[in-house]
């Protein structure tokens, strides 16, 4: 009997051991996951705050530059010189790091509403990666046509990358100021 007794007080002793050990372990990765989701709102957050301000840069710029095509639809001015006038023509490089993190690392503890705008900002700078390349296909062939219909499907075609970047810009802001990234 005392055999037995003196087993199971072992085994009791070896059991509270290895549920430390687990207890442990679990509170160890759960921390180092909690540290890994805190460094990538992090770079999230700064990834933000860079593709917003340079997006807005390029938005004031092109929001000129349709400008400037929309003053000159009537005169012999070519595109080459309205876009030289304007300073060229800017594209935003707008990065998506911080959601290619989520989706690799697939991290629970963003809720959807912080992944869906996300996707949604993922989307966007897609859209408008599209519609800079249908505007840079136009403007290579029309680059010395001075015609007014071209210089107005220039202007739709800059209105359109406008109106998307436009969009992509008010999403950074409200996410940003809402902030809207948990910080459970």
């Amino acid at each position: 009997m005392k055999k037995t007794s003196s087993y199971l007080k072992e085994l009791a002793v070896v059991t509270i051991g290895v549920l430390i050990a687990l207890l442990l372990n679990n509170w160890k990765e759960s921390r180092e996951a909690r540290q890994f989701y805190e460094k990538s709102l992090i770079t999230v957050q700064q990834e933000m705050e860079e593709n917003q301000a340079d997006l807005s840069f390029v938005l004031n710029h092109q929001m000129a530059l349709l400008d400037t095509v929309q003053n000159h639809l009537t005169d012999s001015t070519s595109v080459s010189e309205l876009i030289q006038r304007a300073g060229g023509l800017k594209s935003a490089t707008i990065r998506n790091v911080g959601l290619d993190i989520y989706a690799r690392n697939d991290i629970s503890n963003l809720d959807y509403a912080t992944l869906s705008r996300l996707m949604q900002m993922k989307s966007l700078s897609g859209l408008i990666d599209n519609k800079m390349n249908k505007l840079m296909d136009f403007i290579y062939p029309n680059t010395f046509e001075r015609s007014s219909e071209s210089k107005e499907l220039l202007s739709v075609f800059l209105s359109n990358l406008i109106e998307s970047e436009a969009q992509l810009n008010h999403i950074y802001l409200s996410f940003r100021t809402e902030k809207s990234l948990p910080n459970e």
